[in-house]
């Protein structure tokens, strides 16, 4: 290069500034000193031949690049610093005003950034930023609004609010708790200092959503009262009122349905959707919707919730919401998990989990990959379930979100027990209950003690089974979760017939059909009925017989429930009833049955777990040696 005229050194100098490849026209458009256009093709003709440049035939413009990276490198460094801030920023200006600069605010904000025009610096870094957080590129958003607010003076309070809030939206994509508290901390003194009630109240809000999906409840009330208190002067405009009515009534609502009383929030909910329609406000309507879903989903109303959560994704796809979008598959996929449709389930699952690691929402991640796990254990793939849990646990980990810790604990816990594996069972769950009870999260404290109920009834620990069972039950009760007080009522059943209390099974087992019966048809309320049929087995009632009809009539009208543990057990203990009273059908029931149990087991890829699954859960085992009895006569 040296030996170069100086116009030639020129030329390379001021490409360099545009990148190793650059367009001619924008060559002479920012550097009309550089000569005219067929001079400059000449200069870069006699370029090529030393090797320096060549042309790029592949762009439709005419496009030359720096043939290697080091010409490239040589060629900028040797510009003199206030030359080169000075050519980045006529470099820049020229983008700026030759096209649509949306279109360009990557470039613009690279080059700006490189000048000494600190406002443009400034503008171009918060515009490309904000780009960047809406096409969910994070790290990218992260970084130029960060750089942003390093340029910007803590006077510029207007400035340092937009950056921030975007940022800390970001940073609740990625969850990045940390980060994000200390943004949100930031912009309250910033919103008190600018004298702004409404957004210093909508400060407050973004820090309550954060203390819920932290599970600090006590703090997200404390500053749903501090709302409240702005909402009883007369400063607020009447909209902006309206739109802090619904967010205190929805958060509110949200705090419940965390601590596991879905009952008690649906109020709150349904509430924020009454002020949404009176006001016709669409977006805020979507939002209660999405939220109320939530909690008829936990009460069993499915075909309502699933209604909602097919209205919203309808909405999110036409308006390319993906986080909404997302959100709205895994609900439905957790509906059509409940009514027995693995399969679609986890497609839900699967559709949601690119989209999320498409945009980068990292507590999503963690989320949706527990619920494939839960998808594919429900299914009897209980190593492929580990794996899907054990990644699931990593992202919460890195993370930190503790939330998704507990309730992928519990999920093993569950695979573990399904599989055979007590110990491990036992181990894992102890771990979920644990981060419930130190989070205050009264429903996962329930699933946990559920769980602790159902290893000890495999265990044939029926002491320890009714003790754990009815004190779960008391708290199924003070949450007012109806799903799980008709499965603790099934297990103390169970429990209380090993124990000889027949009276008192026969309670147990129809207050858990009772419940059941008012909500969705589920393979649980099986076992209830074929507890019932044994004891009317021994009491010489007909109803043994019918209840036995009963639970065939459902498996038969609902096939996608073969193999699942439940229903397995139940088909067993009808088979025992049905030979007991010498019925034809017994024999084709066991034969069945076994063949739905070893279906199940051929899912299962490990030797060993296999093994366990077919001999250390009682209902298996015992269905092995049934059917090996048969078939050794």
């Amino acid at each position: 290069m040296d030996q170069l005229s100086e116009q030639k050194q020129m030329l390379l100098k001021a490409a360099s500034i545009i990148g190793r490849t650059f367009h001619l026209a924008h060559l002479l458009g920012y550097f009309p000193e550089i000569g005219n256009s067929e001079s400059v093709r000449a200069d870069l003709a006699l370029l090529q031949n030393y090797d320096l440049t060549a042309a790029d035939l592949s762009e439709p413009e005419l496009t030359y690049l720096f043939k290697h990276i080091v010409t490239h490198q040589v060629a900028y460094e040797s510009l003199a610093y206030a030359t080169r801030t000075k050519l980045h920023e006529a470099y820049a200006q020229f983008l700026e005003t030759h096209g649509d600069p949306e279109h360009a605010l990557d470039l613009l904000a690279y080059h700006y950034d490189r000048s000494a025009n600190l406002p443009k610096r400034k503008e171009y870094l918060q515009r490309a930023g904000q780009a960047a957080a809406a096409r969910f590129a994070n790290d990218e958003a992260v970084d130029y609004l960060s750089r942003a607010l390093d340029l910007t003076d803590n006077t510029e309070l207007d400035t340092r609010h937009a950056l921030l809030l975007t940022r800390a939206h970001v940073f609740d994509v990625q969850g990045n708790r940390a980060a994000q508290s200390a943004d949100l901390d930031a912009l309250e003194q910033i919103a008190r200092a600018l004298g702004n009630p409404f957004q210093h109240d909508k400060v407050l809000l973004e820090q309550g959503w954060l203390a819920a999906r932290l599970a600090e409840h006590n703090t997200a009330q404390q500053l749903v009262k501090r709302i409240h208190e702005d909402l009883a002067s007369d400063t607020l405009m009447p909209n902006e009122r309206h739109h802090l009515e619904i967010e205190i009534s929805l958060l509110q609502g949200v705090i419940r349905w965390q601590q596991g009383n879905a009952i008690a929030a649906r109020p709150f909910m349904e509430h924020a959707l009454e002020l949404a329609n009176a006001q016709g406000d669409r977006p805020a309507q979507i939002r209660a919707l999405s939220f109320l879903g939530l909690v008829l989903r936990e009460a069993g109303e499915n075909t309502l919730a699933q209604s909602y959560y097919a209205q919203l994704l309808a909405h999110a796809r036409e308006n390319s919401d993906k986080r909404r979008e997302w959100s709205a598959l895994n609900n439905l996929g957790l509906i059509t998990q409940t009514r027995g449709d693995f399969s679609r389930a986890q497609e839900n699952f699967g559709d949601a989990l690119r989209i999320v690691r498409e945009i980068g929402d990292r507590p999503g991640e963690a989320l949706l990959l527990g619920n494939l796990a839960r998808a594919t254990m429900q299914q009897g793939e209980y190593d492929r379930a580990k794996i899907f849990a054990e990644q699931a646990r990593d992202v919460a980990a890195a993370i930190g979100d503790r939330k998704s810790i507990c309730y992928i604990d519990l999920t093993l816990g569950e695979t573990c027990s399904q599989s055979g594996d007590f110990s491990a069972a036992q181990e894992y769950t102890a771990r979920g209950l644990t981060i419930a009870l130190e989070l205050g999260d009264r429903l996962t404290e329930l699933y946990a003690r559920m769980n602790f109920a159902m290893i000890a009834l495999n265990r044939n620990d029926w002491e320890r089974a009714h003790v754990l069972t009815q004190e779960a039950l008391l708290l199924a009760r003070e949450i007012q979760h109806r799903e799980g007080e008709a499965f603790l009522f099934n297990t103390l059943g169970q429990a209380q017939f090993a124990r000889g209390e027949t009276d008192a099974a026969r309670e147990s087992f129809l207050q858990a059909l009772t419940i059941w019966e008012a909500l969705e048809a589920t393979p649980y309320s099986l076992e209830a009925r074929a507890g019932l049929a044994e004891i009317f087995l021994q009491q010489h009632n007909a109803r043994a017989r019918s209840e036995c009809n009963a639970i065939l009539e459902f498996m038969q009208q609902h096939p996608n429930r073969a193999g699942d543990p439940s229903a397995l057990a139940a088909q067993f203990r009808c088979y025992r009833v049905l030979d007991a009273l010498g019925e034809e059908n017994a024999r084709a029931l066991i034969e069945t049955t076994y063949a739905q149990l070893q279906a199940r087991a051929e899912k299962i890829r490990d030797a060993e777990m296999k093994k366990s699954f077919l001999e250390n859960v009682p209902a298996n085992a015992a269905i092995v040696r049934a059917w090996q009895a048969i078939h050794a006569v």
